[in-house]
């Protein structure tokens, strides 16, 4: 278990730190990638990023909100 004590605020809140590139996220999903490959691809950790990504895609307007699928 990790534990913060002792460390700076700015080292305890510190998230790192991913350049998004929405065109090479819009290149991916348009040849088929999943978002979750797209995350990887764009530097997230495994596990972690398909909510940003997803929202940038759908901002584009390239892919559907999670919203419309209900």
């Amino acid at each position: 278990m990790l534990s913060f004590r002792g460390m700076r605020p700015a080292a305890r809140d510190a998230k790192p730190s991913i350049r998004f590139e929405i065109d090479k996220a819009v290149k991916l999903y348009k040849e088929g990638k999943k978002i979750s490959e797209i995350a990887l691809a764009l530097g997230f950790p495994k596990n972690s990023g398909q909510n940003r990504t997803h929202a940038a895609l759908v901002k584009a307007g390239v892919a559907k909100s999670r919203e419309s699928e209900k």
